[in-house]
């Protein structure tokens, strides 16, 4: 058997030998050590002669530290910048040795370190961070979104929470790019492969923000506005799947955001909530897609389920959203037997009449727009209970 030569073992000893030094040197767990003591140019020249994958989990670890040197107001006295971890991360997490990562086995490898690092932070805010740091971006970055679809397809294939969580996180951040992120895991878990959906429906068990998130992103995609914006029944199928393993959180929202230190993103102003766009689909799709009509009978149903869950006085839609979906619906009456309307109509009905009792819907004294489109509801479509 042919041994390795005197003058490679040396290399070899040397090279574990600085790997441990710098992995010990970075521990992020490790509480007394914050980024002022780090040197970017040395930490530079040191991961130049570590090799794959180490280099990535170093540099996990340093922007971990930096996060938490902010949370502690220790940033002052920092020799790592931010740009220096975002040019320590462009460098080092996303190529191997430098070059590109081209093998599938590397980014596999990528991905699961990435998965264990934020399973082990615990802090969800340096979490956040680190992981806007990887992916995040203000003006469209399509290798980094090529990067985050990539991850975001492996994580909910692994049910990996908490990467999951994360992209959640990003995609608030990037409402538009969002929507590209849910149009992409409909075609890689549902479109695909036949029958490959079950790790899509797991998500609001693995993530019930996630879930949130792709709901917005689904409601905005089919809003119900013409011929051409109605949902595939399959992921009427997944939100239903959803709003049973999560239902407060589409009726209450995702809560108050944590503070974030964010070095490649921008921070946004909240904005809708999937409910009223999921009232659509439950009041207008039967109209359409009526061969699937136990599918919106079940979406009907978590819908009320959900809205009694909700925090009173908490408004989740107006008289505004009530105006939008009357006119639409108004566009079936002539199209459509009075039966089917008048069964859609009712629907309607139900969910008003739970969001009035559980007090989320806020309403306009005297809204006379309002009133017009009601009463031309009803009296269009004459087998109803709206009154």
């Amino acid at each position: 058997m042919w041994g390795q030569s005197p003058g490679r073992k040396q290399r070899s000893a040397q090279r574990r030998q600085k790997e441990e030094t710098i992995t010990a040197r970075d521990d992020s767990t490790s509480k007394d050590h914050v980024p002022g003591s780090l040197n970017a140019e040395e930490l530079r020249d040191q991961l130049v002669g570590v090799g794959f994958p180490v280099t990535i989990e170093v540099v996990l670890n340093v922007a971990d530290q930096y996060f938490l040197a902010w949370k502690a107001a220790m940033l002052q006295s920092s020799e790592l910048s931010g740009d220096d971890l975002l040019t320590l991360v462009d460098q080092f997490v996303f190529t191997k040795n430098g070059a590109e990562m081209t093998s599938p086995f590397d980014r596999l490898r990528l991905y699961n370190l990435i998965w264990k690092h934020m399973s082990q932070q615990r802090d969800v805010q340096v979490k956040l961070c680190t992981f806007d740091a990887l992916y995040g971006f203000t003006d469209k970055d399509e290798e980094r979104m090529k990067w985050l679809h990539q991850i975001t397809s492996f994580a909910v294939s692994a049910n990996a929470g908490a990467v999951l969580d994360c992209v959640a996180n990003w995609m608030k951040l990037h409402p538009t790019e969002a929507i590209e992120v849910a149009d992409r895991l409909h075609h890689d878990f549902c479109l695909l492969l036949p029958d490959a959906h079950e790790p899509l429906m797991m998500i609001g068990m693995a993530s019930p923000s996630l879930a949130y998130r792709l709901a917005l992103a689904y409601v905005t995609m089919y809003s119900m506005s013409d011929s051409k914006a109605f949902p595939p029944i399959i992921l009427v199928r997944v939100v239903i799947k959803w709003l049973t393993d999560c239902p407060q959180l589409f009726s209450t929202g995702e809560g108050c955001g944590h503070k974030l230190r964010l070095l490649r993103s921008q921070s946004l102003n909240p904005e809708a909530i999937p409910l009223v766009g999921l009232i659509r689909w439950s009041v207008i799709g039967p109209l359409i897609q009526s061969a699937n009509g136990w599918d919106y009978s079940d979406l009907h149903y978590k819908l009320l389920m959900a809205i009694n869950l909700s925090q009173p006085n908490k408004h989740l839609w107006t008289s505004d959203h009530l105006v939008v979906l009357a006119k639409l619906l108004l566009r079936y009456t002539g199209s459509h037997g009075d039966v089917d309307v008048g069964k859609a109509v009712d629907r309607l009905a139900q969910i008003l009449q739970a969001s009035i009792t559980s007090r989320v819907i806020s309403i306009r004294s005297g809204d006379h727009i309002l009133l017009v489109y009601m009463f031309t509801l009803f009296y269009t479509a004459h087998l109803n209970s709206l009154l």
